[in-house]
């Protein structure tokens, strides 16, 4: 037994694929320190259920979860990170890392997966993100490397005033593939749900986008970007469903739905 998260987790050495860890989480309020799993693969963080479980940083200057290869978060909620500052944080991983049926209020950017001296990827499943937020999801590729994310069941519900971005695509590196979700917009005309740039791939299935000032927005900044996007419902957008700002995007839009009179292309 222990205090708190972070020492639970400081206190494992040794973990690999024959020797993993879980550490499980009872019910409570944790203020935590930066909780680093990126030296310890192969260990799990499991809380009792999202109603219970409440971790929240102990500074508004810090990251509340960093995460390496073979580590997985779940049941649990993540409140109040600041701005600058990511809940679940992946950077150069390697390989993957993972997280499973957690909610997200007030976070200034929930989730960053970064790459620029070798591949990283996220896999997400029935993450949901609420509150006042300036990112859901921001993937940022260097150098080429690989920045991956994949999510399923997958909602963003922004109510605060001012910018968000539910998810950024950025780099010839970065990729975010969605399959099933829901974006509501906060009504704000600079909020976007899905923007990409510079080389930047989206592939969606089965989405929706409803009430932001850009449903999909393809920025003219770098090399052109390319999207697969199927069966997306765009509705009650403040400036445009589609706006291609980049001459060179290559897209195809299928079996979905939006305004033929809000649909940009330069």
């Amino acid at each position: 037994d222990f205090t708190s998260i972070k020492l639970a987790v400081d206190s494992i050495t040794g973990s690999s694929s024959s020797n993993q860890y879980v550490v499980q989480v009872f019910p409570g309020v944790y203020l935590e320190d930066e909780i680093d799993l990126t030296n310890k693969q192969y260990v799990s963080i499991v809380g009792s259920s999202i109603e219970t479980v409440f971790v929240e940083p102990n500074t508004p200057t810090q990251h509340l979860f960093r995460i390496g290869q073979y580590n997985e978060l779940s049941f649990f909620t993540i409140n109040n990170i600041g701005v600058g500052y990511s809940a679940i944080y992946c950077d150069d991983i390697g390989d993957y890392g993972q997280a499973h049926k957690l909610s997200f209020n007030d976070c200034d950017t929930n989730i960053t997966v970064l790459s620029s001296t070798q591949d990283t990827k996220f896999f997400g499943e029935y993450l949901d993100f609420n509150g006042s937020y300036s990112y859901g999801v921001k993937i940022i590729s260097y150098n080429g490397y690989l920045a991956y994310a994949n999510m399923e069941n997958y909602y963003n519900f922004p109510t605060g005033i001012g910018t968000t971005i539910a998810n950024l695509v950025q780099g010839s590196g970065a990729t975010l593939s969605v399959f099933i979700g829901d974006g509501i917009g906060n009504g704000d005309t600079d909020s976007t749900n899905y923007q990409i740039s510079d080389y930047a791939s989206l592939n969606t299935i089965s989405t929706t986008a409803d009430n932001w000032g850009y449903g999909v927005r393809v920025l003219n900044v770098g090399g052109p970007s390319r999207f697969d996007i199927d069966s997306l419902s765009i509705v009650d957008s403040l400036i445009w469903d589609l706006s291609i700002e980049h001459p060179g995007t290559f897209g195809t839009f299928g079996g979905g739905s939006s305004s033929h009179t809000k649909i940009n292309s330069l």
